[in-house]
């Protein structure tokens, strides 16, 4: 897609609900992580498109080269697109701990709105370059989800599809990701929320995996082997559900009726999953945040401040898809066609009716209803 810069734009109309108002387009860069072929990013760059579409954003993906470039890459990639002569009005990414607070500080000297969603900051960065709008005037705002949420209703789903065993308990065990991921500990820490809470779950033991497939199978192996009689495996992502589904399978017994799986990520293989019966649930929607945030940020660029509405720190929640609404989410979205969607509806400037933004997935399935 071309990119063009504000001193190139030519001016245009935007035809709103309640009107027509006179604007330039508006040039939003995002920096993903990973280059194409990873479903997560992926998914995220689809829905932001079709966001952009809908309100005239002219929207440059700048993708890292590799999987592997990690702190290093972000910050070098992000670096050189803030150093480059022609630049957007805003620039979107996650955050990462050593190269997000750098680019903050130079975009904010250059007059680029920046805005960050999808990873918390912890409290140690959260000291030094503050909360969006406090030290930093051009870091309009930051979108993460709650997953402290996501492992406590991930836990909730599972448990309350479960029969419990003779001693009126379901026994439950997890699979997390990695032992030094924010997102693992915060997802860990939802389910034994969820475990303290309940009266009739037993969290017999969380084993860590990387993420991948190989760390999975050695994994929920020693967990079958320590827990033969084990009802519900709680995991952290849709993969690691799938691949422990695998070995389950190779155990002689019936993932989704033996033992009872979910994960967190929506993504097509975990959600096809729950509707064949593989999983009992998937919690997600995360994914859509890039989209949200450009709604918010199209919305501030054209006078309409989202914090009297959100705040400028925006926690998000992730929504459970499960056996009761698969199909429904599958008839909608199971190709992943967001053009379908009218996103001025989502827009307080297109749409002068809107109280309060709805990026809950109910509002979603009402756009095609």
């Amino acid at each position: 897609m071309k990119f063009y810069t504000r001193a190139l734009a030519t001016s245009l109309f935007l035809c709103a609900y309640a009107g027509c108002l006179t604007a330039a387009p508006l040039n939003v860069a995002f920096l993903s992580p990973d280059p194409p072929g990873n479903a997560f990013w992926d998914n995220v760059v689809a829905f932001m498109q079709a966001v952009a579409e809908d309100l005239d954003i002219n929207l440059e993906v700048q993708a890292g080269k590799t999987a592997t470039g990690g702190t290093y890459m972000i910050k070098k990639n992000g670096l050189r697109l803030l150093n480059r002569s022609e630049l957007p009005d805003y620039f979107i990414t996650g955050y990462w701990p050593g190269a997000t607070n750098q680019l903050i500080e130079d975009a904010d000297k250059k007059g680029v709105g920046f805005f960050v969603f999808n990873t918390a900051i912890s409290a140690t960065d959260e000291a030094v370059i503050g909360k969006p709008r406090e030290k930093y005037p051009q870091w309009i705002g930051h979108m993460y989800p709650d997953d402290i949420h996501t492992g406590y209703l991930l836990a909730e789903s599972l448990v309350s599809a479960a029969k419990p065993g003779a001693d009126g308990k379901v026994s439950v065990a997890g699979l997390n990701g990695n032992k030094d991921s924010a997102v693992s500990a915060k997802r860990a820490e939802g389910l034994n929320r969820y475990i303290a809470h309940s009266n009739i779950a037993k969290l017999e033991d969380i084993y860590a995996t990387d993420w991948s497939k190989p760390a999975t199978t050695v994994a929920t192996g020693k967990l079958l082997a320590n827990y033969p009689k084990i009802q519900v495996i709680w995991t952290a992502a849709d993969s690691i559900a799938l691949y422990a589904a695998s070995v389950i399978e190779n155990s002689g017994r019936k993932p989704g009726s033996d033992i009872l799986l979910g994960g967190v990520d929506w993504s097509d293989a975990g959600i096809r999953a729950v509707d064949a019966g593989i999983l009992v649930s998937t919690v997600g929607g995360h994914f859509m945040e890039g989209g949200w945030a450009l709604i918010l940020i199209h919305d501030y660029h054209h006078g309409i401040d989202f914090t009297s509405d959100l705040g400028t720190t925006i926690v998000t929640k992730m929504q459970l898809i499960d056996r009761n609404n698969v199909k429904q989410y599958l008839q909608a979205f199971g190709n992943r066609n967001w053009n379908k969607i009218d996103f001025k509806q989502f827009s307080k400037v297109y749409n002068t009716d809107l109280k309060h933004y709805d990026f809950s997935l109910q509002k979603l399935m009402q756009q095609i209803d």
